[in-house]
């Protein structure tokens, strides 16, 4: 979505999801496995997501969306839990 602002953690996540698919532009709503990640590429991105943020996910918190916006809700969750 042209113009939209990314909070911090987001921005992060899609310059780490960049890095691991080798791909430029990943906006935060796309779905990272229809970008082309595979399981062994989604798992080195939360080995790095959990690693930069100091949080513990497995990728099971994301349901049925791997979507950068919604790691970032996940993270957040991780990082301040309710």
């Amino acid at each position: 979505m042209a113009g939209q602002v990314l909070n911090g953690t987001e921005e992060e996540l899609v310059r780490i999801c960049e890095k691991v698919l080798q791909r430029d532009g990943i906006r935060p709503e796309d779905d990272l496995f229809d970008l082309g990640a595979t399981s062994l590429t989604f798992i080195r991105i939360l080995v790095e997501v959990n690693k930069r943020f100091d949080v513990g996910l497995t990728g099971a918190e994301l349901g049925e969306d791997a979507s950068i916006q919604r790691l970032g809700a996940c993270v957040a969750t991780a990082k301040n839990p309710t």
